[in-house]
């Protein structure tokens, strides 16, 4: 599971996918605008623009199972390790070679 705090953005501002063992995550904060006021901000601590988060997977996962949830400012990726890692076994047969 990785839980990512990304408040204040909307989930149609995020993108979530998975390539090449890594997770991404992106997305973007747009300029909040004080209105018709004269109103500045001195200081602000949420940047605005566009992120982007990278994080190995280093384990085997099944991401045909992958679900992600926007709750309270934090998203949750949920992904299952593939359950069974070693993979099925497949009796490869031998053949003999016939001496005469």
């Amino acid at each position: 599971m990785i839980a990512a705090e990304v408040p204040g953005i909307p989930g149609d501002s995020l993108r979530v996918s998975f390539r090449d063992r890594h997770l991404v995550i992106a997305g973007e904060r747009r300029e909040r605008r004080p209105g018709a006021s004269t109103a500045s901000f001195h200081c602000m601590e949420r940047p605005q623009g566009r992120f982007t988060r990278i994080i190995l997977i280093d384990v085997a996962v099944d991401i045909q199972l992958a679900e992600s949830h926007l709750a309270g400012g934090v998203l949750t990726v949920t992904i299952p390790r593939v359950k069974d890692r070693r993979g099925r076994e497949i009796i490869i047969p031998v053949q003999r070679e016939e001496t005469s």
